[in-house]
This record gives C-alpha cells, structure tokens and sequence, in this order.
C-alpha cells in the first residue's frame, strides 16, 4: 500500500521480440527508502580490533543506506572539540560517504546545560558571549563538514533542553537555522526531539 507503484514488465529478446511465459526474477539492489543506523565514529576507524571494524563495516554497508554519527559532531571536549574525536568523525563521515551512505549531521546545538561545554554556563550573564559562542560552535561543525552532509539535527530535544532559549529568547534558534543555511544551504535541517 505504501511506497508501492502498479509496474509493467516486457520481456524481449535481443531482436526486442517479446517472449511469452519467460521467467523474470528481480532484486532490489538499493533502496530508493532511507534505511539508517547511528554510527559509531571510533569503532568505525579505529585500527585496535580489525576483526571487530571488519564486521561492523561489512554490516554496515549491507544493511544501510544512510547513517548518523551518533556522538562525534555534538559539541563538548568528549566529542568535537576534542582533538582526537574531531579528526575520526570527519573520518567516518568520509568513510561512509565512500561506501555510499549518505549522512546525517548530529546535533549542532544541544541547548541544556548537561549537553553543553561546562564554560557556556559562566557566561549566562553576557548574552552577546553566549551568542558569539554558539555562532562560533556553528561555524566550526558546519564549516568542516560543509558538502558532506544530507541533513543536519540543528537543534536537539529543546522542549526538555531550554537553557539557551530561556536565556536568549525562543526565536534564538531561527537564528542558528539561518546561520548553518548560510554556511551550507545544501543539507535539509531539522530539530530533532521526542
């Protein structure tokens, strides 16, 4: 009933005559339908078990045509800031990319404070920080990723993670959806939540 379409076959020989009662046998080969999984950026390009890598790359490309990096982009020391993780995500994303998938950017901003970078919360008080902040932080993940991506989660589960919004104002986010069209109006952008 869904994603489905009324299809015609006509079998001919080389001549383009038909050939009545012929067998025909069809496999999809690739879905025309997203089919993704969260990635994991380490695991995906960390040499240490290659058995391990092997396998999951392998189940990877046969099972999937779309993934997200589930924790790579998001923005704190244990993710893109840090100097380890930066390098490996971009990584993933290429790696993927290669094999195929296309991929899904996760999350610009996550805007409670358990998500956010401990020193944003120092500058509470100073809206026009913040906000250099976070355009900064956009700038970043979005530059380095810019043509790599199908669609980015811009904003994550604000209706639990207001922080910023209660600081900045609702209409804040529209700004950092303005903001990554800017730098990459190629990716469709989402909010992402419950």
């Amino acid at each position: 009933k869904h994603r489905k379409a009324d299809l015609t076959v006509r079998v001919t020989d080389a001549a383009g005559k038909p050939l009545a009662g012929a067998d025909v046998k069809v496999t999809m080969t690739r879905s025309a339908f997203g089919y993704g999984t969260a990635v994991n950026h380490a695991l995906l390009m960390s040499d240490r078990q290659p058995a391990g890598q092997d396998k999951y790359r392998d189940a990877i490309r046969k099972h999937f045509n779309k993934a997200v990096i589930e924790n790579g982009h998001k923005w704190g020391e244990w993710a893109w800031e840090n100097p380890q993780s930066r390098p490996m995500t971009l990584a993933a994303v290429k790696w993927l990319r290669d094999a195929g998938l296309e991929v899904r950017g996760h999350c610009i901003v996550w805007p409670g404070w358990s998500n956010l970078p401990a020193r944003l919360k120092a500058l509470a008080g100073d809206k026009a920080a913040l906000r250099a902040e976070i355009d900064k932080r956009i700038r970043d993940v979005v530059g380095a990723n810019k043509g790599t991506l199908c669609e980015w989660d811009v904003v994550n589960e604000p209706l639990d993670n207001h922080d910023l919004m209660d600081i900045l104002g609702q209409s804040e986010m529209v700004e950092w959806y303005k903001l990554v069209h800017q730098i990459d109006p190629a990716p469709e952008l989402f909010l992402n939540d419950y």
